[in-house]
């Protein structure tokens, strides 16, 4: 029974943190007039590490086929 009970305080905790999550509120000011979070900066971090990672791929992919 303990295990049971340990499970639904861990459920509940992470229905919380879930729920509050979906509570922010992302046309709030912190995120349309210069807040802390640029998505634009955001997005372009994230696409300069989408492709640094195809261009490691890619260069591992050609060692391993110039390799006998």
């Amino acid at each position: 029974m303990a295990r049971k009970a340990s499970m639904k305080k861990t459920d509940e905790a992470v229905a919380k943190e879930l729920e509050e999550a979906l509570d922010i509120d992302l046309t709030g000011e912190d995120f349309t007039s210069g807040g802390d979070l640029d998505i634009a900066a955001s997005m372009e971090d994230l696409e300069a590490q989408i492709a640094k990672a195809a261009d490691d791929l890619a260069r591992e992919g050609r060692i391993a086929d110039e390799k006998p």
